[in-house]
């Protein structure tokens, strides 16, 4: 299990690369105003029967650190159990077929944080990043953990939707 939560987390690591979440950012050299460190959540998922299929880690900043937390918007539509209900009973009446999706890496892949807002975080990597200790991630994203991540994903699948010609009801 021990080598399954390694590949977790490294696979964890590659995707803040791939998503280009962050720049490096020497915290010898400056000192950060708003530092937030970070923590490994790890989840073992199993199958209907209990048996374990695989390792799941995050690396999830500590978002009550955030010393701008308090100055953003972090509304985002979200459907509550009972307008899921609703939907997926109005889906059987009318035979549509209905399904749902979970996202991966949903909250890395975020709109990007832009000059105007002012949003400055540097986040603690975590030491499966190869980096030493005196590096920090200066986000260009929000990330896991952070108050700001949910709307700043909605953000960019609204803007995505309307590109495409979609509109809300």
């Amino acid at each position: 299990m021990y080598a399954d939560f390694k590949e977790a987390k490294a696979n964890e690591a590659k995707s803040w690369l791939k998503n280009e979440v962050y720049d490096l950012w020497d915290t010898r050299k400056e000192k950060p105003w708003n530092y937030i460190t970070g923590r490994w959540v790890l989840t073992v998922k199993r199958d209907k029967e209990g048996n374990i299929t695989n390792a799941k880690a995050r690396w999830v900043l500590r978002g009550f650190q955030d010393k701008q937390g308090w100055d953003m918007q972090t509304d985002s539509p979200t459907s509550g159990r009972p307008s899921f209900r609703l939907a997926c009973q109005y889906s059987a009446i009318e035979q549509w077929s209905f399904d749902h999706i979970d996202l991966k890496t949903a909250f890395l892949q975020g709109a990007p944080y832009t000059d105007k807002e002012g949003r400055s975080v540097v986040g603690q990597l975590p030491k499966e990043c190869g980096m030493p200790s005196h590096i920090g991630a200066r986000l260009k994203k929000s990330a896991y953990g952070l108050k700001d991540a949910p709307r700043r994903w909605w953000n960019r699948l609204d803007d995505s939707m309307r590109r495409w010609g979609l509109v809300p009801a």
